[in-house]
């Protein structure tokens, strides 16, 4: 679950009632001169844009690049807004609070609406740390309503939230979804504009593998650190992982996407599980690409692969034979799960929650009757370590299924 974040907003006071929902006053600042905003953010936190988030920023984009598509050609096209964690921040804390506290304006108001602590520009540039560029200015449209689309359309009737919609003045934007409120949803969506420069990277350093030193047979689950080292934040990025050169004669293992917007100096894990049955043992270079289909347009386009090599014993094939379908967990360092197929078939083995969430997946894909053996090592889809608790590990191999109980501790 994402978390929300303690911060100050802006208000703006008169609102306009419509049959489908509710929208408030477009806000626009003018031009910036730089000045300076000390953040109380806090610490750092990654941002994973929700679907409904996803959708107002595919609506919202597609608009800019093709005005005439959404009825209205008067505007000119303008590239599409790029995500920054600090405006995303920002927008989520409003339509919270909002929520929360019981108001609809763009300045941040205490429970109930009656004394407004701290207006919209404060809110964006002082506690979410955002800066425009100098020249640049920042922006907010807010709405209540059912659906995202509903409230997409809501703003492009009205000329204020339209104009900062269609905006050359924009290239970065936030959005903060959240379910409540009179309407059903709470939306905040915020604008600002500094120039575009990416540069994604990944080193040998930042490809690890789980368990270190796996038998042919074995599920192993690579990971990569991806970097974002210019002040563009990136999102979504696509990360390929190859058996081998791509650039030869690899083999694609798998594709990720990286869920959370990955922010300037910033990091964040991309992860696939290879199912290394029928490889030939020895040594094996992992290969990691990063936008395959270069989406961003990066100040070094030379940086985006990197290779580790890593040693597949022979061992894990001996038991192909006499195996049934069972499942088996021993809770230790790492959670050690072993279960055997008895004949070949789609196995997912993932890993949940006391609460039914998905925490991660260990396999997804085709195997072959035999044993196996995976080792989890108490890390999320994200790379980061779980709380200690009761987990549950499902294995599903076609109709069948196992559940069995696991236990983190400290």
């Amino acid at each position: 679950m994402r978390k929300r974040f303690l911060s100050l907003c802006l208000v703006l006071s008169a609102s306009l009632l419509f049959a489908n929902g509710n929208i408030g006053k477009a806000f626009f600042s003018g031009p910036m001169t730089g000045e300076n905003s000390s953040s109380i953010c806090g610490e750092k936190e990654s941002i994973v844009p929700t679907a409904d988030e996803i959708k107002l920023d595919s609506l919202v984009n597609a608009a800019r690049q093709n005005p005439s598509s959404v009825g209205w050609g008067s505007y000119s096209a303008v590239p599409p807004l790029k995500a920054n964690i600090n405006l995303w921040k920002a927008s989520i804390f409003h339509s919270q609070e909002m929520v929360d506290s019981g108001y609809f304006k763009h300045d941040s108001y205490r429970s109930g609406g009656t004394a407004m602590y701290e207006s919209c520009r404060v809110r964006i540039m002082t506690r979410f740390a955002y800066t425009p560029d100098p020249g640049g200015g920042i922006g907010e449209n807010i709405a209540g309503n059912y659906t995202v689309e509903l409230a997409f359309q809501a703003w492009l009737t009205s000329t204020g939230h339209r104009n900062n919609i269609f905006s050359a003045n924009y290239t970065e934007h936030g959005i903060g979804i959240v379910d409540g409120g009179p309407y059903g949803k709470m939306f905040t969506h915020d604008f600002g504009k500094r120039s575009i420069v990416y540069d994604l990277t990944a080193a040998v350093a930042d490809i690890s593998f789980t368990p270190n030193s796996p038998q042919v047979g074995n599920i192993v689950q690579i990971t990569a650190a991806i970097h974002e080292l210019q002040k563009t934040h990136a999102f979504p990025v696509i990360v390929e992982f190859w058996d081998g050169n791509p650039s030869a004669s690899g083999t694609l293992i798998g594709t990720d996407k990286v869920d959370a917007i990955i922010g300037y100096n910033s990091t964040e894990n991309a992860v696939v599980s290879w199912n290394t049955t029928g490889k030939e043992p020895g040594s094996h270079d992992i290969w990691v690409k990063i936008d395959p289909a270069n989406k961003f347009t990066e100040t070094n386009e030379g940086n985006n692969s990197a290779s580790k090599s890593i040693s597949l014993g022979q061992g894990a094939e001996e038991s192909k034979t006499n195996s049934r379908f069972s499942l088996s967990v021993v809770s230790d360092n790492d959670i050690n799960i072993s279960y055997s197929l008895d004949f070949t078939d789609r196995c997912l083995l993932r890993v949940y929650d006391c609460c039914g969430n998905l925490v991660t997946t260990l396999v997804n894909g085709k195997q072959e009757a035999g044993i196996y053996k995976v080792d989890w090592n108490k890390m999320d889809l994200r790379g980061k370590k779980v709380p200690a608790g009761i987990y549950f590990c499902n294995l599903v191999a076609g109709s069948r299924e196992l559940t069995k109980k696991v236990i983190v501790v400290k």
